[in-house]
């Protein structure tokens, strides 16, 4: 359908469809959910699902995808259910989704998306334990305060916390060095002051790493040299962080560095890797060495916007020093 219409579905309109494996209901107007779904159903996909709870009869051990996006879901069900082959859950846009549901029994989850589910309030410790959990997106989940204390990443990809503005605290990380590990880390707009020193230790597959409009953040450890597959830091927006740490020129990938108004953009000078490199006056271009132990550090700073590019070159990585300030 084109456009949105009413549509009559009894509460036992697939009570005798025992062999349905996919629901998909998108587009429509309808007024009351479900008294049943069949158990054997592999693929549920409801745009607008009406009811505050799934069934309380559902039980669908096969299941492999639940799609509730735009829903009126406040708890998907109380308690524990079974659902050992479920890989994928996405609830985005649920504005009235308060809690998750408890995950222990959905142990091979890979996918849970719960972006701008505004007024989740409560993620379950279990999310904590997904060992197979591939992506983690709780984009503009603005109520959301507390994340599970400890996390592990056996399998974790990619996590996106951007605009999540009440969560101050990154989770403990614990997993091991052999296993794949997370390449892209979105926090940006969230309420971080500091990001703890297990990040550092447990990610050495980090590639992309995005801080940006973190306005509580304040400084950044020495150990961010652990990262050595980094190519991205975004630290625009930071307005306390006032200095980058030593540890940034162990970053052996680093490609590109943004640093767009923060106190660091706004006084370059009292930036410690340019120590003792004066400034000159305005839309003059400068072209300088810097070296430091067997590294060149090459920086282009274009209206205050801070971008390092690495370069290779005969027998050893270098980088070159441009800075523009533009008319």
């Amino acid at each position: 359908m084109s456009t949105p219409e009413k549509v009559v579905i009894k509460n036992k309109s697939f009570e005798n469809m025992y062999k349905l494996r996919l629901l998909k209901i998108h587009n429509a107007c309808v007024s009351q959910g479900l008294d049943w779904i069949p158990n054997e159903i592999r693929w549920l996909d409801w745009h607008g699902y009406p009811s505050e709870f799934l069934p309380d009869s559902f039980q669908a051990k096969k299941l492999i995808c639940l799609e509730l996006r735009r829903n009126h879901i406040i708890q998907l069900w109380k308690g524990k259910k079974l659902l050992y082959k479920l890989k994928f859950i996405n609830l985005s846009h649920s504005h009235k989704l308060i809690r998750t549901p408890d995950f222990t029994g959905i142990p091979n989850l890979e996918r849970l998306i719960l972006e701008d589910c505004s007024s989740l309030i409560e993620i379950h410790h279990s999310a904590g334990h997904l060992k197979r959990l591939q992506l983690l997106n709780l984009r503009n989940c603005t109520n959301s305060g507390s994340l599970p204390k400890r996390i592990f990443l056996e399998r974790l990809e990619v996590t996106i916390l951007s605009g999540c503005s009440k969560v101050d605290e990154f989770p403990e990380i614990l997993g091991t060095m052999d296993c794949p590990s997370l390449t892209m880390l979105f926090l940006q707009a969230t309420s971080l002051k500091e990001l703890p020193p297990s990040i550092f230790e447990h990610l050495p597959s980090l590639v992309f790493l995005n801080l940006s409009h973190s306005k509580n953040l304040t400084s950044l450890p020495s150990s961010i040299g652990r990262l050595k597959c980094l190519k991205i830091l975004n630290l625009c927006f930071c307005s306390k962080l006032d200095k980058l740490p030593v540890g940034l020129m162990q970053l052996q990938s680093l490609q590109e560095l943004y640093i767009e108004e923060n106190v660091i953009s706004k006084r370059p000078c009292s930036f410690e890797l340019l120590e003792g490199f004066k400034f000159s006056t305005l839309g003059e271009r400068i072209e300088r060495h810097l070296k430091l132990g067997n590294l060149k550090i090459g920086l282009t700073l274009i209206g205050w916007n801070l971008v390092i590019t690495l370069r290779e070159c005969i027998g050893k990585a270098s980088l070159w020093l441009h800075l523009y300030q533009n008319l």
